[in-house]
C-alpha cells in the first residue's frame, strides 16, 4: 500500500509540468491486479486523479493486454493536441483560405464489383476445398517466436547452393552482373592449350648469345665504368659531408678537380682510345 500510495503522490509532484499538455495515467500489470479488484484504501488513493479527469487506461506487458489501446489513445491525443495548436497559430488562416474539401456523390445505382480474373478465382476455390492455407512470415513469426530470423533470401528465383552465396551487388560503383562471363572456364581451356603449343614450339626460348672477344671486352669495361662511378659518387658524398655549410671570405678559392686532362687520362687507364679527342669540348656533352 504504501509504494501505491508514493507512486501517487510522485505523480501529483510532478503534475504541473505536464501542464496544457495531453496526459495519460497508464495502469501496469494488469495480469497481477485489475483497476476493478483495488482494495477500497488504493481506490481512494486514485480518487484525485478521477476528479480532475485524468484518464486511466490499464495494461499488461506480460500479456499484451490493453498495449495497443493505450498506443492508440495515446496517438489520437497528441494528434488532435498539434492540430489545435496549429490551428491557433496565424499561419492557419491562409492555409485554410487555399484548401477545399470535396465530398463525393454517388453517381447512379448502378453496382460495380471488384474484377478479379477467373482464374485467381478458380485457383481460391481450389485451394479452399482442399484446405490449403498460404503461410505467411507473421505466422512462422508467431510460431517461432524468440528464434524467429527474417530470411529475405529464401524467395530469391536462384537454385538453392546459389542463394546465400556473398556477393555484393554493386562494388566500388560497377555492377557485379556486367562482370560475369559465363564461358570464362571454356575461354581459360582454349587459352591455356595455346600457350602449352607455343611453349612446345618453343616461342618463350631465350635465344644463347655467344661472347666473343670483343663483346667481352665491351662488357669488362661496362662493369669497370660503373665501378668507377660508384666510387666517384661515394667520394662526392664523403666530401660533402666533411666540409663546412659556411665558407669564410679569407678562404681562397678551390681548385678544380676535374678537368679535361684528368678526364683523358682516367679513360685511358680504363683502355679507351681519346687519341682523336684533342679538338672536342666535353662542357656541353652529357
Amino acid at each position: 500500500m504504501q509504494w501505491f500510495c508514493n507512486g501517487v503522490k510522485l505523480f501529483e509532484s510532478i503534475k504541473p509540468l505536464f501542464t496544457n499538455k495531453p496526459l495519460i495515467v497508464v495502469l501496469n500489470k494488469t495480469d497481477v491486479v485489475k483497476l476493478a479488484d483495488l482494495t477500497p484504501e488504493r481506490r481512494a488513493a486514485l480518487a484525485t486523479l478521477e476528479a480532475d479527469k485524468v484518464p486511466l487506461m490499464e495494461m499488461s506487458t506480460l500479456t499484451e493486454d490493453g498495449v495497443m489501446e493505450v498506443k492508440t489513445e495515446a496517438c489520437e491525443q497528441l494528434l488532435s493536441y498539434r492540430v489545435d495548436i496549429k490551428l491557433r497559430s496565424k499561419k492557419v488562416d491562409g492555409i485554410l483560405n487555399r484548401l477545399r474539401v470535396a465530398m463525393p456523390t454517388q453517381r447512379d445505382n448502378k453496382e460495380r464489383p471488384p474484377c478479379i480474373p477467373e482464374a485467381v478465382v478458380k485457383k481460391k476455390q481450389e485451394a479452399t476445398a482442399r484446405g490449403l492455407k498460404r503461410k505467411l512470415e507473421r505466422d512462422i513469426e508467431m510460431e517461432e517466436g524468440d528464434d524467429y530470423v527474417l530470411d529475405l533470401k529464401k524467395k530469391y528465383d536462384l537454385p538453392e547452393e546459389y542463394k546465400y552465396d556473398i556477393i555484393p551487388e554493386l562494388w566500388d560503383g560497377h555492377n557485379i552482373a556486367d562482370y560475369i562471363d559465363l564461358d570464362i572456364f571454356k575461354k581459360l581451356e582454349e587459352l591455356e592449350r595455346e600457350e602449352a603449343l607455343r611453349e612446345g614450339a618453343g616461342y618463350y626460348a631465350i635465344p644463347k648469345i655467344e661472347m666473343d672477344e670483343t663483346l667481352k671486352e665491351i662488357r669488362d669495361l661496362a662493369h669497370q665504368i660503373r665501378d668507377k662511378k660508384a666510387i666517384m659518387k661515394q667520394e662526392g658524398a664523403v666530401v660533402k659531408s666533411s666540409t663546412k655549410p659556411v665558407v669564410p671570405r679569407t678562404t681562397p678559392a678551390r681548385a678544380r678537380g676535374r678537368t679535361v686532362t684528368k678526364l683523358r687520362t682516367e679513360m685511358e687507364k680504363l683502355g679507351v682510345d681519346m687519341a682523336d679527342t684533342e679538338n672536342v669540348s666535353f662542357f656541353g656533352a652529357k
